[in-house]
């Protein structure tokens, strides 16, 4: 009943699975002469919406900040040593400008951001003897996406940029985002990050998703363009891929819906 609250009805399909597999080879080994599994029924998946996290916090579907709550974090986000010091704390804040995915954002290469638009064209990956890697290519939808910079977006941007180490060739120094050591950041550190500064912020629900509907419930409301919304999300529909070939759907005509109530 734990697995089947924690992940579903998909996730004791695959428990079940892995459970035959291992018992089956089990009696052909003979080391058991039963299996102890044999007529187990699974059990009945949670109503849709009572899913909960490992945190135990309940696991709503599509959950997007309100208004109140999204003002409550960037206060706390601009306030937290610890967020602060952990290096999340701005990942967080232009998350919540962009829409961009975290793995996202802390791939951002400087010279991926101009004046008007940040580009995102890769993700940092551990490879087996080679460590932490930048690699082109996005989690899903086109291999590069511009989004427009809003104006906390470029405001938090330069100040990143006026405290950007001097040496060129310095550990991390081409990225925007470092480990707190200066270093690359590690994808996985950064999403535990991400879990326990939400935590502390009173959001045990919300997760990175959860920005990101913010973000796109946002440009909806100001009445942008669908196509244009799908686009600077990075969704992988077909109307997002008309979108990314028509040329005269520039992303920075979604900048205003950006710039909506934030």
């Amino acid at each position: 009943m734990a697995i089947a609250a924690a992940g579903g009805a998909s996730a004791t399909r695959h428990v079940r699975a892995m459970w035959r597999k291992a018992t089956a080879r089990a009696l052909a080994l003979r080391l058991v002469h039963i299996d102890p599994a044999s007529g187990l029924t699974l059990p009945s998946a949670p109503p849709r919406g009572t899913k909960v996290y490992a945190n135990g916090a309940p696991r709503f579907v599509d959950n997007a900040l309100t208004h109140e709550q999204e003002t409550g974090l960037r206060e706390f986000l601009a306030s937290d040593d610890r967020a602060k010091s952990e290096g999340i704390a701005d990942p967080l804040l232009l998350a919540l400008e962009t829409g961009a995915r975290i793995s996202e954002l802390i791939s951002i290469r400087w010279d991926d951001v101009s004046d008007e638009t940040l580009t995102l064209a890769g993700q940092m990956v551990r490879i087996q003897g080679e460590g932490l890697q930048w690699r082109a290519g996005l989690k899903t939808g086109p291999e590069v996406r511009v989004v427009p910079l809003t104006q906390g977006a470029r405001t938090l941007l330069d100040r990143r940029r006026a405290c950007r180490p001097e040496e060129s060739e310095a550990a991390g120094s081409w990225l925007v985002f470092t480990s707190p050591r200066g270093k690359r950041p590690d994808p996985d550190n950064m999403a535990s990050a991400v879990r326990r500064t939400l935590d502390r912020a009173g959001l045990p629900w919300a997760t990175v998703h959860t920005l990101r509907r913010t973000v796109e419930n946002r440009l909806i409301s100001s009445g942008t363009d669908p196509r244009l919304i799908e686009r600077v999300m990075g969704h992988t529909s077909d109307t997002a891929h008309r979108a990314y070939w028509d040329r005269g759907l520039e992303p920075e005509g979604a900048l205003a819906g950006l710039e909506y109530a934030s």
